[in-house]
């Protein structure tokens, strides 16, 4: 989590929060149309907008999405673009400044930053806006019971549009993937238990399933640097809730009967540090895993003419191997542990995103900026910023042709995103991309379409989904953020450092065990759980 805490005024009235209700029309010398129509306005303006480049988008400024919505709303756009690697930093120095654009757009922006610094007045409430302006948006709440209050800061306010996002297989992205040529070679079924899953990988270790007569096979590898492609993320899961995908806020953190807790202090956690232990020490695991780069992981998956890769973790077959060698590798549902415990590990929320499009205070305009999110869910507007142009990059789908759940389409993409080049935002703006959108794609080729195979993939993880260990989003306010800034990356750092160590045998998992616990207790675990619980109980205990 990146809690941006730098000062933004030099003086308490700087930091008042601007009235709103009135807000929008201090400053504004162009008349706003009626809301859900074009033009938004009459006279041209232009609006300020930092944004990191979302990929296979060469410029936001050339882009054809970017020319077309200029055209269809007259609101001109004044670009400063970012590297999405380098956002934070750039998203910190901005804050620190004083100098604020109009929109800030796929900046990753927290729920806590946009707690702080809205309280600071350098976000805009929107509530009044949208209730004025943006007919969509209200759509989108009374349709969506859930979102107004998702998006809702604990002082009341609301910073940023939604963007909505109900992927379902990116609900459970935390899955592992087999080679299931070696399988069937070798007559294995699928494991469904820890300890199926070790005689598996032990019969790819020791039984050549890949042919060549060398004893080169890697059972099992990953990477923590990908999408979900830590080892431990998925095994871990099968002693103890082991949250591992939504974020440094609630990582490995879990709910013990209303109370939060730290899956990585617990006998069970001990108990998966075991069984991955002796999966390394019989050389089941790769000691890459633990360090390697997703770029690293995809050439193991992607060796040659000689498939050496058993398994590994992704939130998709296709970092595994960048041939069509990924369409072989089978989802593996989560496992049984000796206790009988299998978790999955899941995303928090239930599809939205808060921070990707917040209005500064100082806006001129802020009722323009409403306005043109707002825009962003009209059906013509979001398929192109998403796909790009109608009848070169998609099409609509014609009778017959059926989505991702057999229920009629209503699009089907013609290119792939990376072929889109700069047609579409490619994801950089808010959306309303439902379960009833995403599942109208057509799938004409099911074998070769990744969509349907992570959406019929994630049938097999959703069963156990288990909301009563699920710690919910947090919002932490100043002082909190201000004592996690430091405890949260040490406690964390520690933690990273110790599962490698416990694993590998640099550290004496039985003799140590007693020394780590003391140790985290030396860092503060005591208050950094309280804070976690503090920052529950507001927002979820009745």
């Amino acid at each position: 989590m990146c809690l941006l805490l730098a000062a933004c005024s030099n003086g308490s009235e700087s930091n008042a929060k601007p009235d709103n209700k009135e807000g929008d029309k201090a400053g504004n010398t162009s008349a706003v149309s009626a809301p859900g129509t074009f033009p938004i306005v009459e006279e041209k303006v232009t609006l300020k907008v930092l944004a990191a480049l979302r990929p296979d988008v060469e410029d936001y400024r050339t882009n054809e999405f970017t020319k077309w919505l200029e055209e269809r709303t007259n609101v001109h756009l004044e670009w400063e673009t970012v590297p999405e690697s380098n956002m934070k930093e750039k998203l910190n120095l901005t804050l620190a400044s004083g100098d604020y654009p109009d929109i800030f757009m796929n900046m990753g922006i927290t729920d806590a930053q946009l707690e702080i610094y809205g309280n600071q007045g350098v976000f805009l409430p929107l509530e009044d806006l949208i209730e004025e302006h943006a007919v969509n948006t209200q759509n989108i709440f009374a349709e969506q019971e859930h979102l107004k209050p998702a998006i809702t800061s604990n002082d009341g306010h609301i910073y940023t549009m939604p963007d909505i996002n109900e992927c379902y297989h990116c609900y459970y992205s935390g899955k592992l993937w087999i080679y299931k040529p070696w399988l069937d070679k070798l007559g294995l079924e699928m494991p469904t238990t820890t300890d199926e899953f070790y005689e598996v990988l032990k019969a790819f270790k020791t039984q050549d399933p890949n042919g060549n007569g060398i004893a080169d096979e890697i059972p099992l590898s990953g990477s923590p640097k990908g999408w979900n492609s830590s080892v431990e993320g998925f095994l871990m899961n099968a002693f103890v809730y082991y949250d591992f995908i939504n974020g440094d806020t609630t990582r490995r953190l879990f709910l013990n009967n209303g109370a939060v807790d730290a899956a990585f202090m617990s006998e069970q956690y001990r108990e998966g540090l075991r069984y991955m232990k002796n999966l390394f020490d019989e050389g089941l695991i790769n000691a890459e895993a633990f360090v390697q780069d997703g770029d690293q992981l995809k050439q193991l998956g992607a060796n040659g003419d000689v498939v050496i890769l058993g398994a590994a973790p992704n939130g998709s077959p296709i970092p595994i191997s960048d041939n069509e060698r990924w369409k072989d590798y089978v989802v593996v549902p989560p496992l049984k542990g000796p206790s009988g415990t299998q978790y999955v590990n899941a995303q928090n929320r239930k599809g939205n995103v808060n921070g990707r499009f917040v209005v500064s205070a100082t806006s001129k305009h802020p009722e323009i900026a409403v306005r043109l999110a707002d825009a962003f869910y009209d059906r013509e507007v979001q398929m192109f910023s998403l796909f790009g142009i109608e009848g070169e990059d998609w099409r609509k789908a014609e009778g017959g042709e059926k989505g991702l759940e057999g229920n009629p389409a209503t699009f089907v993409r013609l290119k792939k995103t990376s072929e889109v080049a700069n047609h579409s935002w490619n994801q950089a703006n808010p959306t309303n991309r439902t379960v009833d959108f995403r599942i109208g794609e057509a799938i004409n080729d099911p074998v070769n379409n990744v969509e349907y195979i992570l959406h019929a993939s994630t049938k097999s993880y959703e069963p156990f989904r288990n909301e009563t260990v699920m710690v919910p989003p947090l919002i932490f306010n100043e002082a909190q953020s201000s004592e996690l800034l430091g405890l949260q990356k040490t406690i964390n750092d520690y933690v990273d450092n110790m599962l490698v160590q416990f694993i590998m045998g640099d550290a004496n998992l039985e003799a140590g065990w007693d020394g780590y616990l003391n140790e985290l207790s030396n860092m503060n675990i005591k208050r950094y759980l309280e804070i976690m619980q503090e920052a529950y109980d507001i927002r979820y205990k009745k």
